[in-house]
This record gives structure tokens, sequence and C-alpha cells, in this order.
């Protein structure tokens, strides 16, 4: 079906801080997470359940490989908002990055036991949100030096023309 999306103005500061608020809390501490957003960022006008919902997907992510620390980061620029998570992970080999947007995909899922085992639909879904907004999503990442998952909101008066 098609996604429709319930646009309307927030505070992108405040949502981001609640959800690594909440994520500090769900990880007790084991990982740092840090936040660098501006305070100062235009009002978004989106549908404010989904951005949330890319966010998180992404924040979750990161936890899950970071070693020690995540950073989210978020400000304007050039006619949109960029929003990116970095964490100090094992990061993900480049033959696999191009990958990692397609449905039921999962790079090094845990075999058996009780770790993380995902359907591999998060980072389709998120790309599918941000490309409903008329953004992008993409990553950058190298083998032991981290990840980092970026994606762009254009700043808009009016909801996005269906698509």
């Amino acid at each position: 079906g098609q996604t429709k999306l319930n646009c309307s103005n927030f505070a992108l500061p405040a949502v981001l801080h609640g959800i690594v608020q909440g994520l500090r809390i769900a990880t007790g501490g084991a990982i740092e997470l840090t936040e660098e957003i501006a305070e100062t960022l235009p009002e978004l006008y989106a549908d404010r359940n989904m951005i949330e919902r890319v966010a998180t997907n992404l924040l979750q992510n990161a936890i899950r490989f970071a070693k020690k620390k995540v950073v989210v980061w978020a400000k304007a620029q050039a006619g949109s908002v960029t929003f990116s998570v970095i964490d100090d992970g094992p990061g993900i080999p480049k033959v696999d990055q191009s990958k990692l947007f397609n449905k039921f995909v999962q790079l090094k899922r845990p075999q058996g036991g009780s770790d993380y085992k995902g359907t591999g639909l998060g980072l389709a879904i998120c790309k599918n949100i941000v490309e409903l907004h008329g953004g992008m999503i993409w990553v950058e990442s190298e083998i032991d030096r981290g990840t980092t998952f970026h994606f762009t909101i254009p700043l808009m008066q009016k909801p996005p023309e269906a698509r």
C-alpha cells in the first residue's frame, strides 16, 4: 500500500533529545550517547511519527554495533535538515554498503542464541520514509573506524507532493 504522510511543524531538537534520553535509560549507560544537535534548527514540516521512527531505528542500530560511543548530530544545511548517527563500531565493508537499504538484508546477523534478530526491514523502511519526505539517506563507513548514517529532510512550508 501507499504510506500517507501526516505532516505538521515540530521542533526536531526536542524530538531527538527525547529519543536519546529514552535510549540512554534503555542501555543503562553501557554506551555513551552524545548529542550534537543545533538548538537553533528551524521547525521541520514533516510527519513527526515517521521521522521519530527513522531516528530511533538508526540510533538502535548504532547502539547495537557501537563499542563505546554513539553521537547524534543534526543541523540545517542548504535548505534541509541533516541528521547523522555516528558509532565507533566495527564498520561495514564497502562491498556490503550498497545492500543495506534493501529489504530483508542483514549483515553480521548472529546465529542462534539470544542475540538480536530482526527482519532486515528497518533500513529499507527508513529509506522509504525519508524518500517520501523528499530527502536522502546514505551510509559512510570504514572497517575498524565506525559507521555514520545520514539522512536529510528538506525544509518545507507545505506537504510534499504525493508520490
